[in-house]
């Protein structure tokens, strides 16, 4: 592995560790390194032997500079070992042992001996223990695992420590870009009312930057802070719960519709969180998504008034 590669790789933790600077490649005795971190269940002795028929023309190994623990290369240093070879081709790693393990995930995933589903699984679960408030996204693009393989983790996780984690760090993502998003319409209020208290001159821009809002949801909140009478006598009633409605509780066909028209409930405040999530590249396909989710509740609306008007024709 060149020490550039392993400086871009660095660039795409996208803000799960800082950028590092990679010393140039030198060689190290083989005695003196140890194994560290892997995602690696276990190393294949194919592929070892293979490496091994290579007589040492292979890229330089990883290793982490405080504890000279191996990152990346586990393989390669098996087949050095089995060549009796005393000196090694490294390439040292300058961070923390949080950043090491995040990047022997990363390199490991990139390239080499591809990493198994079960592997990449085991390495998403220790970088969501290590980084907890970094986005579903963002671990996947790490791990080479969707987001929502991430997210099932995640809950998993949750369950498994019975959702003894802190209440704000599960109701703030870090997503690619670096930006601390909330992850729910109430979050984001708070979030932005606290920027606006901190720096209440600033723009519209300057805070949705820093809260990772939407322009229109700081005017918003910065109106109901500056406002909140006003605010409160034109703001809709709380949302309605359907399941509680007794009319709609009369039957099963009743109560199986207010469980579906329930869920199937948003609120602005909702979809305001979410400007700013969908790429350039598919906003029109989501525009014209909405728009025929529009035309169906449309359509359903109507249905029922005309329903309503037969049987008052009756």
């Amino acid at each position: 592995m060149s020490m550039a590669g392993l400086t871009e790789r660095t660039q795409t933790v996208e803000l799960l560790q800082p950028e590092t600077h990679p010393r140039p490649p030198q060689t190290m005795l083989v005695a003196d390194l140890r194994h560290g971190y892997s995602p690696r269940s276990r190393l294949d002795p194919e592929h070892v032997e293979r490496l091994a028929e290579l007589e040492g023309n292979w890229p330089p190994i990883v290793v982490h500079g405080d504890t000279m623990a191996l990152i990346d290369g586990a393989h390669r240093l098996a087949a050095a070992k089995r060549l009796g070879m005393r000196k090694i081709g490294v390439i040292v790693f300058e961070g923390t042992t949080e950043q090491a393990s995040i990047e022997a995930i990363q390199s490991n995933v990139e390239h080499g001996l591809p990493l198994s589903l079960a592997d990449r699984k085991r390495a998403a679960a220790a970088l969501l223990a290590l980084r907890p408030d970094s986005s579903d996204r963002s671990i996947g693009r790490v791990c080479g695992l969707a987001a929502r393989t991430i997210a099932k983790i995640r809950a998993e996780h949750d369950s498994e420590t019975h959702g003894q984690c802190d209440s704000e760090r599960r109701e703030c993502r870090v997503g690619r870009d670096g930006r601390v998003r909330p992850t729910s319409s109430s979050a984001l209020q708070r979030a932005v009312t606290t920027a606006l208290a901190d720096d209440p001159a600033a723009s519209l821009r300057t805070i949705a930057r820093r809260t990772g809002a939407s322009p229109e949801t700081v005017r918003r909140v910065r109106r109901l802070i500056s406002e909140p009478q006003e605010c409160a006598a034109a703001a809709p009633t709380a949302r309605r719960t359907w399941r509680d409605d007794a009319a709609l509780s009369s039957t099963d066909e009743r109560a199986e519709f207010a469980a579906w028209f329930d869920r199937h409930t948003i609120q602005l405040e909702e979809c305001a969180v979410h400007l700013d999530h969908v790429p350039v590249s598919r906003v029109y396909e989501v525009i014209d998504e909405v728009r025929r989710r529009i035309a169906v509740w449309e359509t359903f609306a109507r249905d029922l008034g005309r329903r309503t008007t037969a049987e008052r024709s009756q």
